[in-house]
């Protein structure tokens, strides 16, 4: 697991500090590296909880070049960078993949926090994406697998926030945050809690990229919701559910950042 983290911070490192004449090429040569790893670790994996670990980490880093990418605030790219690396540096201490998954999930809302920020010109969201954040440290839970679920919905909340700044309709995030909240009811479990949270990001994930992706990209990324639906119905639990959401998650962020490489 270290050496994987190592080899995936090496391809972020030559990402952000290339020459911009070549910025665009070596990011997706960055970005092909990291998937390629990933992919290489998913194959691997023995159970879906490590499919799920492979998926999620693989998010983190693929936000984080997303991020690397689209901003040019300097400051927050550093701060978030350097978050991302020490999410890294715990990941290669934890034994069990729903530590690695929950370690992650936290990245991946600490890294869509950033672009949250780095959208909200107006400081109309400020405050929400503030105290979003904040909930994932003064939640109380008890186990990685309540720290999955929390994340995945701390996710939902701010790809909400990342929809509505890119001119996604307020009914259509309303009807996919009451989604989650029906579900949310009905759940019996952290899983199932966490499936709910991977399944409604992948919709405002298919939203966001109608609007900031090009056509190529946005209907890939609306093919990859259609074979999320189609494969839960071959899952039997809630832990393939989560892998299956995970997966779907993960290859939206790979395509969008190819797209914005």
């Amino acid at each position: 697991m270290k050496k994987t983290i190592s080899i995936i911070l090496v391809c972020l490192l030559i990402c952000t500090c290339s020459a911009p004449a070549f910025a665009a090429s070596t990011a997706t040569t960055a970005i092909n590296s990291v998937h390629d790893i990933v992919m290489d670790m998913y194959n691997n994996a023995e159970s879906a909880p490590q499919q799920t670990s492979a998926a999620a980490m693989g998010s983190m880093y693929m936000l984080s070049l997303i991020l690397s990418e689209i901003s040019s605030n300097q400051p927050r790219k550093d701060a978030i960078s350097n978050i991302v690396s020490t999410i890294g540096d715990q990941i290669g201490t934890v034994e069990g993949a729903p530590q690695v998954s929950a370690l992650s999930l936290y990245g991946c809302d600490y890294v869509l926090g950033g672009i949250a920020y780095d959208n909200d010109w107006t400081g109309l969201y400020s405050d929400i994406i503030a105290s979003t954040l904040d909930n994932l440290t003064s939640a109380n839970t008890s186990s990685a697998v309540q720290e999955m679920a929390l994340a995945s919905y701390r996710m939902v909340d701010l790809l909400s926030i990342i929809a509505l700044e890119e001119g996604v309709s307020s009914s259509t995030v309303t009807a996919i945050n009451d989604i989650l909240s029906s579900n949310n009811s009905s759940a019996t479990g952290a899983p199932q809690q966490t499936t709910n949270g991977l399944y409604r990001s992948a919709e405002l994930l298919k939203y966001i990229s109608q609007k900031t992706c090009s056509s190529s990209t946005a209907s890939r990324i609306s093919l990859l919701l259609d074979s999320m639906y189609s494969d839960d119905n071959k899952c039997n639990s809630a832990v393939q559910q989560t892998s299956n959401g995970m997966t779907t998650v993960y290859l939206m962020f790979y395509y969008i950042a190819l797209d914005k490489a």
